[in-house]
């Protein structure tokens, strides 16, 4: 599936460098069980999003610092399961 019709050409330079390629497919059958293990059933959607970005680390866009409009109350991050966990600073 292509997930990346959407983005654009700035998000892609930032994903390319971080590791990705189309077609990119991760082993994501541990995070799949993690879901399932907490009662979640992941669609076929979910598991081929996790296959293509699973596992890249992308830094911030800006060196200098997140734009002055960003929440700085809390971060964002991909939890161990692919999931969002929002933390509070």
């Amino acid at each position: 599936m292509d997930f990346t019709s959407g983005l654009t050409p700035t998000t892609m330079a930032a994903l390319r460098p971080a590791g990705w390629f189309p077609g990119r497919c991760v082993d994501v059958s541990s995070d799949v069980q993690s879901l399932e293990g907490q009662g979640y059933v992941p669609s076929p959607v979910t598991t081929d999003f996790l296959a293509s970005f699973r596992g890249l680390k992308i830094g911030p866009a800006r060196e200098d610092g997140p734009s002055s409009t960003v929440n700085r109350s809390s971060s964002t991050q991909w939890g161990s399961a692919g999931g969002i966990r929002t933390k509070r600073r």
